[in-house]
């Protein structure tokens, strides 16, 4: 195995810059709003949303309803969401992120999940993909996402650490902890934030370049 020499521990967002998260939160919302008397939201305003924590997420997709009214309207969208999601299965993953991630891991890096979705979610987005097992610790289900980077780094020196997103809340969390912020433009990354990051790479296989020649830099 070949140990880096610089670069220690990558953290990565899952939803939308692991997983293609809107091929079955889009569908389940959609398929769920109408049992409730919902009017089905439009597919990209739904996508758009995909990164805020629940409850927040269903609030802003129907603002006009007390947020106690949508906590069952959350839960049917949540077990329909898991039911797709492991019939989907590794097609949940970008093109070339389970590639990506065997080949870090492969050398040496310690790889980490820094989500604020559910525990649950996580879970079944992670075993449906089958990268479960690739990551050494799974952080997920807090809302402080700055909190959480700031807790897998642990004694970790911010230069020897990458935090990998598809959001503003990444790089927010990659700045209140010192470490560089990579965007996952094979994701969700949006044109407009790519000056926020220090980089955005177009495919995993870039994200991999990137990390081994900025290693080779430290």
């Amino acid at each position: 195995m070949n140990m880096p020499c610089g670069i220690q521990k990558i953290m990565f967002d899952m939803d939308g810059t692991l997983t293609d998260t809107a091929k079955a939160t889009v569908a389940a919302c959609r398929e769920v709003a109408p049992r409730f008397g919902m009017v089905a939201k439009d597919a990209a305003f739904i996508q758009s949303l995909i990164g805020w924590a629940n409850p927040v997420f269903y609030h802003k997709m129907y603002p006009e309803i007390a947020p106690e009214e949508l906590v069952d309207f959350g839960h049917a969208v949540e077990r329909e969401e898991s039911n797709m999601i492991a019939r989907i299965g590794e097609g949940m993953l970008f093109d070339g992120v389970k590639d990506m991630l065997v080949a870090l891991k492969q050398k040496g890096y310690r790889l980490y999940i820094a989500s604020t979705g559910s525990p649950e979610h996580v879970a079944v987005s992670l075993r449906a993909g089958g990268i479960a097992e690739l990551f050494e610790k799974i952080g997920c289900g807090q809302p402080d996402k700055e909190a959480m980077v700031g807790e897998l780094l642990a004694d970790t020196p911010p230069q020897a650490a990458l935090m990998v997103g598809d959001r503003q809340k990444d790089i927010a969390a990659a700045r209140a902890n010192g470490i560089r912020a990579l965007g996952a433009g094979f994701g969700y990354c949006l044109p407009e934030d790519a000056p926020l990051y220090d980089a955005v790479l177009t495919t995993p296989q870039a994200l991999v370049d990137y990390v081994l020649a900025l290693d080779g830099a430290i």
